[in-house]
């Protein structure tokens, strides 16, 4: 066994070790990026649910202050509710400046408290995925 026979079998050996790690290596990006993804639903989802909460929270504290509504509050609340993208959402905060009374105003309000409530409910997403 002459000495090329030896580089040559440390060659083919150090091209095996590298074509392993390559392979290794792109497994572990393939894992990463996935991971990526997955962050970026849950982002997603914690912005829209902090949206909603926003709308909900100005919603408490304009509307149950008992003070009159100004053009720029509700301004500022249809703005919050646009923000949420959610039609049901927009729907029923539609009927309810749209209501003719008070009473029907207060039954209005409470059907947009549940649709935000349910909005934010997180726990029944799987994955991200509603």
């Amino acid at each position: 066994m002459g000495p090329e026979s030896k580089y040559g079998k440390v060659i083919v050996l150090l091209i095996v070790l590298l074509l392993i790690s390559n392979i290794y290596l792109f497994r572990e990006y393939l894992n990463a990026s996935a991971g990526v993804g997955v962050v970026k639903i849950d982002q997603e989802l914690y912005d829209k649910t902090h949206r909603t909460q926003i709308f909900l929270g100005l919603l408490v504290s304009i509307l149950l202050s008992g003070d009159s509504v100004s053009e720029d509050d509700q301004l500022l609340l249809e703005n919050a509710a646009r923000s949420i993208e959610n039609s049901d959402v927009l729907d029923a905060w539609k009927s309810f400046k749209a209501s003719a009374s008070e009473d029907e105003a207060q039954a209005r309000l409470v059907e947009l408290f549940k649709i935000l409530i349910n909005e934010m409910d997180i726990s029944s997403y799987v994955n991200g995925q509603p």
